[in-house]
């Protein structure tokens, strides 16, 4: 794959390499993943977020990458369709954090 990018004024063309390409979809998959979750937990107010998980928002919101390789790993691993790995992800996650 080919991308353009203008440095120090000059148009360059610049080629990913396979793996450059493969890297770059994954993170841009991980970033889609954190997204989700944050956009789930935007449903909930803080009162709420305690009462379901035990947790205050903010403390949810400082979780949410390891959710997201968590879930991403469900999907991966166990084929879980992503509404029910990302469930699944939140509450090990959860439980790893109030288990310290």
């Amino acid at each position: 794959m080919e991308i353009v990018r203008v440095i120090d004024d000059v148009k360059r063309t610049i080629r990913l390499t396979s793996e450059e390409l493969f890297e770059a979809y994954m993170e841009e998959q991980h970033n889609l993943d954190v997204d989700d979750i944050k956009d789930y937990f935007n449903g909930f107010s803080d009162d709420d977020s305690v009462e379901c998980f035990g947790l205050r928002r903010n403390k949810l919101i400082a979780l949410t990458d390891e959710m997201a390789t968590e879930m991403r790993r469900n999907i991966d691993k166990y084929d879980m369709h992503w509404d029910a790995a990302r469930d699944e992800a939140i509450n090990t996650v959860i439980r790893r954090h109030t288990a310290e």
